[in-house]
């Protein structure tokens, strides 16, 4: 027979999980967004110099990248033509497939491949 609330030593009425006040639930939200958190990678001046060459090379030869990008929530990437570099701002212009220009961190960016494609071999 499975327990109910009614079965002796099966209260579940009065269980504490079913009772939770606001700041609990509140303080419990915040836990999971601090697991959740991504720490940002720490990139080493080597790894910064390949990643600054590559989005040179592509915004000089015109030539598609994919960058992959920090966000606390997850890192995620973004592919296109850099138009514009603008150090002083430490901002790029990314003109994706669908014409949609992105205005990028340079803080943020903790990758970059270059998009070669066999008309640019």
């Amino acid at each position: 027979m499975r327990p109910n609330k009614l079965s002796h030593g099966h209260n579940l009425i009065w269980e504490s999980s079913r009772m939770m006040l606001p700041e609990h639930r509140a303080a419990l939200n915040s836990l999971h967004k601090q697991r959740k958190h991504v720490r940002k990678l720490e990139l080493d001046e080597q790894e910064q110099l390949l990643i600054d060459i590559q989005i040179r090379l592509a915004y000089e030869t015109d030539v598609p990248i994919r960058l992959h990008l920090y966000s606390p929530e997850g890192n995620f990437s973004l592919s296109g033509n850099v138009k514009q570099i603008d150090r002083l701002a430490g901002k790029l212009r990314l003109q994706g497939a669908d014409n949609q220009k992105e205005s990028i961190p340079l803080s943020d960016i903790i990758g970059a491949e270059i998009d070669l494609l066999p008309e640019h071999l």
